[in-house]
């Protein structure tokens, strides 16, 4: 067992120092190499165009998310005999509908504790009733008849209580 271990361990180890031997490598998908300035002001420029042909969101909506323009520090070798990938993103949300649905949300949420709030409170009143129940069967065996009173005086309290 020590053996498989001090083995993983080595492992780590040499993987580690392929990692910091070859950074590059590290995450790659393929050979890469630095942008050109030419690539980098080509990404700049086709981003910006795509960025400011984007019509305006729908009346109302909020513009959540847009990509951020900014020039690629590396493009992956043989790049240039091939059109340059550039991505954009851009979201738009209601934000109408979403504050209603929010508002739904927590509503939802609330009546769900409130009901929690009940159920809790019916099982509290149910133990309760097991109490004075059981109280009550003690003041029988000892023939205590104010306390069987009072004890029944309670125990309607609490059935209405219940009932309501």
């Amino acid at each position: 067992m020590k053996h498989i271990a001090r083995a993983g361990c080595w492992i780590c180890l040499v993987m580690l120092g392929l990692g910091v031997a070859f950074p590059a490598a590290v995450g790659a998908d393929g050979d890469s190499r630095r942008a050109t300035d030419t690539e980098r002001s080509y990404y700049q420029h086709v981003a910006t165009v795509l960025s400011q042909a984007l019509p305006k969101g729908p009346s109302g909506w909020e513009k959540t998310r847009e990509t951020e323009i900014r020039d690629p520090e590396y493009v992956v070798q043989g790049n240039e005999r091939q059109p340059m990938p550039v991505d954009f993103d851009i979201t738009w949300e209601d934000a109408q509908r979403r504050d209603q649905a929010s508002a739904g949300m927590v509503e939802a949420g609330a009546k769900v504790l409130e009901t929690h709030r009940a159920e809790q409170s019916t099982h509290d009143l149910e133990a309760e009733l097991g109490r004075l129940a059981a109280d009550l069967g003690k003041a029988m065996e000892k023939n205590d008849m104010a306390k069987v009173q009072k004890l029944q005086a309670d125990l309607d309290v609490l059935g209405q209580k219940l009932q309501a």
